[in-house]
């Protein structure tokens, strides 16, 4: 039963094109503030550099010059701007129209797709770089790279077919799962942070997450016995459930994957966090095969109607035992809860083992005598494929040592992103395993994964508050488009966009200047009024007329309570605190703040701190340009989120009209 996923594989592939091109548009609309010549941190400079220093560029960035010669010819006024910046342009877009035909058409639905999709986007972050250097970044150069075996082969390969490489690349693609979740759990008890083992970690994570939502707000009102409860439910789908990945019980591997997708589902819910849990939602779908997915019978007709991947009918029987399977996951809880995560002792904020416990367990032989267990899984899966399918050998031979050698070159990564004690372990084949992820890294095929190891902003959020000013008197705010500041304005709902200067603005806060040598760079483009820059703001105060002084001070942001409730040390009964978390009217007021200090105290334009980082940054005193400011790039005008809503729109309706012709001949 779990070699069918013909309908699994279409539904995985489109959920993955959308994952691109929410990134590609997204990155699109940011190319003029954060990487063009009048950016933040100009992509221009990082080519120089490499240039000048031999370092590596994918191959996609000069071929783009090419076409870029091809379209100076046709649009002159594109001579006038940088090459980097329209390179960029000209990759985010061929990323654009290569997602779209993915996404809403079956035909370009292939390997062939993804491979160009993966070459975009690996090529733009290696650009981008510290704007682009996010988990869900890499989650998709490593899970994309996997696509482009597991995608149809084009011209050879139909849609309903599957061949034994397309069921290696789904091996290879749950065990990206299992490390993903298994290390994001797993971390964040081995860094030792006290909110994650006394489970007080959701007391503060609504509040303190890089970009709240509304709902964020209405989490964070539950009570404290609903909070702990949470952790453990957090600890129960990442850590033990993940391990059902590999149980040779289908129900129960379908049911550690439903306990992740509910927890993705929650985080959706919670926090914006783009297109991550889309995309963590794809690689739990690609565990599931055809029969289960037929039990949504109606909405996989839709969804393949709409969107052009083939639903074929497979008759699903009964199993003889599906009680004992019901049973075998209910049993498998049972025993989780009672030895580990006993509620009683959840919600006196206490787990049932111990840091030492837990470090011996993973760093006993016999958890890597376990982990050579996951290959042995991925002979027996695909295995019963290949011994009816022989002839699929020979071609299968190269596309499957590509594989091997990311299996081979993952575990490093894996093991030490978990525990660094790892690095003196013998592994079984340490040249093989060496020797592969010299060959991968540098195109980020494996890497090591764990969000939010420590809980930050304990007590409140600090954020940063940068103003303008002409006289040190008069101070006025630069407001930005989605981070807190207004409190009285709802936090926004970006997904699955990725506002990554309010991203950073949110990593500034945790440390200082010399964490965030970008910041210096932003308050450059602010002292002449970058329009580039101004794209990313939701409102600059000083857009015509620079301000001859800019300061950054900060403040402790929390979340507003209910008009006279406050927490009772976590001791309110559970119907009194979600009634108070559901039924009560909210107050005015979404934030409260709290002056802190200032961060960067006032500076004024040809301040030394800032003149001496200009010219070790390359970038031009703004004294010089402010007569002539830089016009923003003109492809950074093209509608691509309009184009792309409109082509989908007209192929899903040009696709129903067709269909429903069809019926009545």
């Amino acid at each position: 039963m779990d070699l069918e996923i013909t309908i699994q594989r279409g539904l995985v592939t489109k959920i993955f094109a959308f994952c691109y091109l929410s990134a590609f548009i997204s990155n699109y609309v940011q190319i003029a503030g954060l990487w063009g010549s009048d950016g933040i941190l100009p992509a221009k400079i990082v080519v120089d550099h490499a240039t000048a220093n031999n370092y590596h560029l994918p191959f996609l960035y000069w071929d783009s010059l090419h076409i870029l010669d091809f379209l100076k010819s046709i649009f002159p006024i594109l001579l006038d701007f940088s090459d980097t910046d329209t390179t960029m342009y000209i990759i985010c877009m061929i990323g654009i129209i290569f997602s779209n035909l993915c996404l809403f058409t079956n035909r370009f639905n292939n390997a062939v797709s993804f491979m160009v999709l993966w070459v975009c986007f690996y090529t733009f972050f290696s650009i981008g770089r510290t704007f682009l250097s996010f988990q869900w970044d890499i989650l998709i150069i490593e899970s994309g790279f996997l696509m482009i075996f597991y995608a149809r082969i084009p011209i050879f390969q139909s849609a309903e077919s599957t061949s034994f490489i397309q069921l290696f690349a789904r091996e290879m693609l749950r065990w990206l799962s299992f490390r993903y979740i298994f290390s994001s759990g797993n971390v964040k008890l081995l860094s030792e942070c006290p909110t994650w083992w006394n489970l007080s970690a959701l007391f503060y994570h609504y509040e303190t997450q890089c970009l709240p939502t509304p709902f964020s707000w209405y989490f964070h009102q539950l009570p404290h016995i609903i909070q702990r409860l949470s952790v453990g439910f957090a600890y129960f789908s990442m850590i033990f459930t993940s391990i059902l990945y590999y149980s040779p019980l289908r129900y129960l591997r379908i049911f550690g994957v439903l306990m992740q997708f509910l927890a993705q589902i929650l985080i959706l819910a919670s926090g914006n966090y783009n297109f991550f849990n889309i995309l963590t939602i794809g690689l739990l779908i690609a565990m599931l095969d055809d029969y289960f997915l037929l039990n949504f019978k109606w909405l996989i007709k839709f969804l393949g109607k709409i969107l052009g991947f083939p639903v074929i009918e497979l008759k699903v029987k009964r199993e003889k035992h599906w009680i004992l399977h019901h049973l075998s996951w209910i049993l498998f809880s049972t025993l989780i809860i009672y030895f580990f995560l006993n509620p009683n002792t959840l919600m006196k904020g206490k787990l049932d083992w111990t840091l030492s416990q837990q470090r011996k367990i993973l760093n006993h032989p016999y958890f890597l005598y376990a982990l050579s267990l996951v290959p042995i899984f991925i002979i027996i899966n695909t295995g019963r494929y290949l011994i009816h399918h022989l002839k699929q050998i020979p071609l299968s031979i190269p596309p499957l040592l590509i594989l091997i050698i990311i299996y081979c070159s993952s575990l490093s990564p894996f093991l030490l992103g978990i525990d660094s004690n790892y690095k003196g372990l013998i592994l079984p084949t340490p040249m093989i395993i060496e020797k592969s992820y010299e060959w991968t890294s540098p195109y980020q095929l494996t890497n090591s994964y764990g969000l939010f190891r420590r809980m930050t902003g304990v007590g409140g959020r600090p954020e940063l508050i940068i103003q303008g000013s002409y006289d040190q008197k008069a101070w006025k705010d630069y407001e930005f488009t989605y981070k807190p500041q207004n409190i009285t304005l709802s936090p926004k709902i970006n997904i699955p966009h990725q506002p990554r200067l309010d991203w950073q603005m949110w990593f500034a806060a945790l440390g200082d200047l010399r964490n965030s040598p970008w910041m210096v760079a932003l308050l450059n483009r602010l002292f002449y009024s970058s329009p580039s820059v101004n794209t990313l703001l939701e409102k600059n105060p000083f857009e015509e007329n620079p301000p001859n002084y800019i300061r950054i001070q900060m403040y402790n942001y929390n979340f507003t309570t209910y008009e006279g409730h406050e927490w009772k040390n976590g001791k309110e009964t559970f119907i009194e605190g979600l009634s108070n978390a559901i039924l009560k009217n909210k107050p005015k007021n979404w934030w409260k703040r709290k002056y802190i200090r200032d961060w960067l105290p006032s500076k004024s334009i040809n301040d030394t701190l800032l003149t001496n980082n200009w010219k070790q940054w390359g970038y031009p005193n703004p004294n010089n340009i402010k007569k002539s400011i830089p016009s923003i790039h003109p492809m950074h005008y093209v509608p691509v989120f309009g184009i792309s809503l409109g082509f989908g729109i007209s192929l899903i309706i040009s696709r129903l009209l067709i269909k429903s012709k069809s019926l009545k001949i």
